[in-house]
């Protein structure tokens, strides 16, 4: 148990194919809910270009990794976010894991050629 998250392909209104997935990692939930939708698991429209605005604070993130501001970086573009079986909120070695495996996610969304996208996640 615990905080599943999924990125699918629209292919059409009624088609749609898994491009990505996260395992607790809440720093990114917590992104998609700020900056989309109140959390309700239910499945949230993304398109293209909020996912390169993602792309582009994870990588302001992890080009802060090394200075020594960092964690004032981090809290404030991808804070964590505490919650039922969310995982740990520390900014450490998973949570920097989790933020370069958001940049090669969205880079399998731009190489897909599609503009239209479905966040969603469980617990």
């Amino acid at each position: 148990m615990g905080l599943d998250m999924f990125l699918y392909c629209k292919n059409s209104e009624e088609s749609f194919s898994e491009i990505g997935y996260w395992r607790k990692a809440n720093h990114i939930h917590n992104w998609f809910i700020r900056n989309q939708v109140k959390d309700n698991c239910k499945p949230i429209d993304v398109n293209l270009d909020e996912l390169k605005e993602l792309k582009s604070l994870c990588s302001l993130v992890l080009n802060s990794r090394s200075l020594e501001h960092s964690l004032d970086v981090a809290m404030a573009h991808l804070p964590p976010l505490a919650g039922f079986f969310f995982g740990s909120t520390d900014i450490d070695d998973w949570y920097y894991n989790q933020t370069m495996n958001t940049i090669d996610i969205i880079n399998k969304c731009e190489e897909s050629g599609k503009t239209n996208f479905i966040y969603q996640a469980s617990w």
